[in-house]
């Protein structure tokens, strides 16, 4: 968990998270540059999921600067904020770290980052940058195939002989 990591690593200054069930087209050049333009405790990515993903996701409420103003972390359904989504990209400051050693352990018996971020939103600006590319869930299967073909694709190294198999495979099907 998170928190583990932290404290075995040491950890005292800005810390980027990327969690690893979401496959993210975006730059992270660019998000890091946001985040110096934002000057604040925390920056975060988000989407728009299909509303019935709504309730699997951490949920948060922006304003027309991209301000988070709320965050739920796999709301009830009757409790969805908005349609807005975390996309599982954060750039941390220091400033989560004690939260985070203070926050109970929440949905699911486990430590949520989204609890200890709304805790630091009571004092601290947040803001979220919307994602402008495609996002792959990698928690499903479809979404974990999916993405290793379009990103395997765009690899230069990989594409021609990638394609290739595909092609094949494809080929292999259809004449079964």
């Amino acid at each position: 968990d998170i928190q583990f990591a932290i404290d075995q690593l040491g950890i005292d200054d800005e810390m980027l998270v990327i969690a690893g069930d979401n496959l993210l087209d975006f730059s992270l050049t660019a998000f890091a540059k946001y985040a110096k333009e934002k000057n604040a405790s925390c920056i975060m990515r988000y989407y728009e999921p299909s509303v019935e993903r709504l309730h699997k996701c951490g949920v948060v409420t922006i304003d027309d600067t991209d301000k988070i103003l709320n965050m739920v972390e796999k709301p009830a359904e009757t409790e969805v904020l908005s349609d807005l989504a975390v996309a599982s990209r954060y750039l941390l400051s220091p400033e989560i770290f004690p939260l985070l050693r203070q926050t109970p352990r929440g949905k699911g018996n486990e430590l949520q980052l989204t609890d200890a971020m709304s805790k630091l939103l009571e004092n601290d600006k947040m803001y979220g940058c919307k994602i402008a590319g495609k996002r792959y869930d990698l928690g499903s299967k479809m979404g974990f195939l999916k993405g290793t073909v379009e990103f395997g694709l765009r690899r230069a190294e990989f594409r021609e002989a990638f394609a290739d198999f595909l092609r094949e495979t494809v080929k292999n099907l259809e004449e079964k």
